[in-house]
């Protein structure tokens, strides 16, 4: 199985985050509670629960500088008028952008590898932040706490071989945790949206 994978060029880790404090605890304290996180947050300042996290890997044959170039061509730069609407109430732009805009688009873009010059060796290493701002608004009107993980976070990195790897969590892993049917099934679209841009680009 983990050859077909790795012929596929895409590779899944699970990965469990521990807790800082006792699941059980935490468990015990929403009990108490009837379940609500805020009802807890009067009896106790903090709640930490664990998260299980599906880490994916997608190798790519081409170069990195081909990965990169493809991506940002498939891939637009998020609309600068687009959230100065969003935050007016524009519901017809919002409507617009969901019937015509792109499904995802780069938020912004950070070249993290040049932090590297003060070990003496820079690496091509790129930080990107993708998303649709509409996307998110129908998770976090459900639960703010959903906009800790929108936009969603892509690190391309370059291999010993010098070619283009992808890393980044699943989306659905995370937006998961919230226990929310109406969170969780945008988290597993991106999942598919994020999937197809990250492999077009990577060539698989």
């Amino acid at each position: 199985m983990r050859n077909l994978i790795t012929s596929l060029g895409l590779c899944v880790v699970a990965v469990a985050v521990p807790s800082l404090v006792s699941a059980q605890q935490a468990t015990v304290a929403a009990a108490k509670t009837g379940g609500n996180e805020e009802s807890t947050v009067k009896s106790s300042p903090r709640v930490i629960k664990p998260l299980f996290v599906k880490h994916v890997t997608i190798f790519s044959k081409r170069s990195f500088s081909e990965v990169q170039e493809s991506l940002e061509k498939s891939v637009p730069q998020l609309d600068p008028t687009l959230i100065p609407a969003l935050y007016n109430g524009d519901m017809e732009r919002a409507r617009e952008h969901e019937e015509k805009g792109p499904k995802l688009a780069i938020f912004s873009h950070r070249n993290h590898g040049a932090l590297l010059a003060i070990t003496g060796r820079k690496r091509n290493t790129i930080h990107y932040e993708i998303g649709n701002p509409v996307t998110a608004s129908k998770m976090t009107r459900h639960n703010l706490g959903a906009a800790l993980y929108a936009p969603l976070r892509v690190i391309l990195r370059e291999d010993e071989e010098g070619r283009g790897v992808f890393e980044y969590d699943l989306p659905s892993s995370f937006f998961g945790q919230f226990g929310d049917e109406r969170i969780t099934t945008i988290g597993l679209q991106l999942d598919a949206d994020l999937n197809a841009v990250l492999s077009n680009a990577a060539g698989i």
